[in-house]
């Protein structure tokens, strides 16, 4: 079993990182784990799911289209695009950001400096 203790609530995207930790323990050891588990540490709950292998090859290919990118974006020349998110809020590049500006301005977490 693998469980990922987070500090606040529990996200969807959450459960795609667990089944990648899932992939990842499945080529390191040749079996996948049985089950994946959020555990939120703030309100003590807990999502737990079973390890399908359609989990599995969902990680794949979230894993083999990142690496399609990276290979775009370091050997092809492809120009990253900046795709604003909740993560916006935490990024050392932001003040610097219109996208992410313009993002948090509009969330009721966004710093009220950060209007355009």
């Amino acid at each position: 079993m693998i469980i990922d203790l987070k500090s606040g609530r529990i996200m969807p995207r959450h459960r795609k990182d667990l089944r990648f930790y899932a992939l990842v323990e499945r080529l390191c050891r040749d079996v996948p784990p049985r089950k994946l588990a959020t555990f939120s540490l703030d309100s003590g709950a807990a999502v737990v799911e079973d390890v399908a292998p359609a989990h599995l090859r969902s990680a794949l290919r979230r894993t083999l289209d990142a690496i399609e990118r990276m290979i775009e974006l370091r050997a092809e020349g492809r120009e990253p695009e900046r795709t604003p998110g909740v993560s916006c809020r935490w990024c050392p590049l932001l003040q610097g950001c219109e996208p992410g500006r313009a993002s948090m301005a509009g969330r009721p977490d966004g710093d009220a400096d950060l209007q355009p």
